[in-house]
């Protein structure tokens, strides 16, 4: 995992994760790998694109 994970990096996990059919997220290390996970398990939950949940409160 490169350092600040870009949307295509989310979106490209998130595409593996419906692929393999997963059932939940596992991340390891911290910072940007913990970052992307939570990004593809957000999609994961809630769909739509990534950037439309960017911001507070959303």
């Amino acid at each position: 995992m490169k350092p600040n994970p870009a949307v295509n990096h989310v979106h490209n996990g998130f595409k593996g994760f419906k692929k393999e059919e997963c059932d939940f997220v596992i991340t390891a290390g911290g910072g940007s790998s913990r970052d992307c996970g939570s990004a593809i398990a957000n999609l994961a939950t809630n769909g739509g694109h990534i950037t439309e949940n960017e911001g507070v409160g959303k």
